[in-house]
């Protein structure tokens, strides 16, 4: 008898380990795809930042030769080439 209550504590301990070594597990795997998630919202948005900033830029580009050319009185065709 006092064996038999020996194995049965003995699996109920192994029983708790292996369930917590679980849930561990599996609280690190979403911590992880937590983390890559967070990694790529980041870089969405500095690549946002980076190619408003470039878009902005080429605006003002496009806004001065405009400027230019319309204070230039040429033929379309002329303006071309």
């Amino acid at each position: 008898m006092k064996k038999v209550i020996v194995i049965i504590t003995n699996l109920l301990v192994i029983c708790l380990i292996f369930f917590f070594i679980v849930q561990y597990s599996f609280e690190k795997t979403r911590e992880g795809t937590e983390s890559v998630i967070s990694s790529y919202e980041k870089m969405t948005l500095s690549t946002e930042q980076i190619l408003t900033n470039y878009l902005e830029s080429e605006q003002h580009l496009c806004d001065a030769w405009a400027n230019y050319i319309s204070g230039i009185k040429k033929l379309p065709n002329e303006s071309q080439s």
